[in-house]
């Protein structure tokens, strides 16, 4: 992960940095840990080339691993035979991710072979970790 005073880049990714996006549904979760944050773009970054055209959709879910009150942060369309080392983005509207939230990865699971390293363009947004009822401070 990559940080300064204005904005950061998390990435979404498996224990080996990267996702193998050959299976339809939730392949990558993130937690904004202590920090609100608003994201700005989604992106990838292929590893591996795709076989078939596959759709990457980012979620903002209020309780994490449930659909309940669940919205689309936004979608990459990764055509068929993107190569390896080419880089997919997208600006979307932005959106606020509380602590006590997430953002989850899901593949429509189109392409058998496409491997990627997943994640977001965010701006950290202060606020008083009391203020958020998901914070419960520490014994």
């Amino acid at each position: 992960m990559y940080s300064d005073q204005k904005s950061f880049t998390q990435m979404v990714t498996a224990a080996t940095g990267v996702i193998a996006l050959g299976t339809a549904g939730i392949v990558g979760r993130l937690f904004p840990g202590m920090t609100p944050i608003t994201v700005h773009q989604i992106w990838a970054t292929i590893t591996v080339a795709a076989d078939a055209a596959e759709t990457l959709t980012f979620h903002k879910r209020p309780t994490p691993g449930s659909t309940t009150g669940a919205s689309t942060i936004g979608v990459l369309t990764i055509p068929d035979t993107t190569a390896a080392g080419k880089q997919l983005y997208k600006k979307v509207t932005p959106v606020k991710v509380l602590p006590g939230q997430e953002i989850a990865l899901e593949t429509a699971g189109n392409s058998t072979n496409l491997v990627a390293a997943c994640g977001i363009v965010a701006y950290p947004t202060w606020e008083e970790p009391a203020a958020n009822t998901n914070m419960i401070a520490s014994a």
